[in-house]
């Protein structure tokens, strides 16, 4: 992600800006990531509120830059490496034979 991209939206998004940047130091200290997990960033980010981050990641994503994902995940890790566009498709077999252990992200 170009950090043009960053400048213009926090620019557009005064309000957010303190999250936009802090996001974009974060995926720059995480150029491995593929996925960003709103649970692991908000622990990671730690100086922005919850409302803050979440309508950042939701301004990036109504730019095309980051697209919005599900994944299976429990406390110890992530089940299905498979990304689903909708929560619906999770297949209904796996969530009943995981229930208990899933948690919203």
């Amino acid at each position: 992600m170009s950090p043009v991209n960053f400048e213009h939206l926090a620019k557009q998004n005064p309000k957010y800006k303190r999250a936009i940047e802090q996001l974009r130091a974060w995926i720059n200290d995480h150029p491995q990531e593929r996925v960003l997990n709103p649970l692991n960033l908000r622990k990671d980010i730690g100086n922005v509120s919850p409302a803050e981050l979440t309508m950042a990641l939701d301004l990036l994503r109504k730019e095309g830059l980051l697209h919005r994902v599900y994944k299976v995940v429990t406390p110890s890790g992530v089940l299905a490496e498979r990304d689903f566009d909708d929560p619906i498709k999770i297949s209904r077999q796996a969530a009943r034979s995981l229930r208990g252990i899933f948690r919203d992200i």
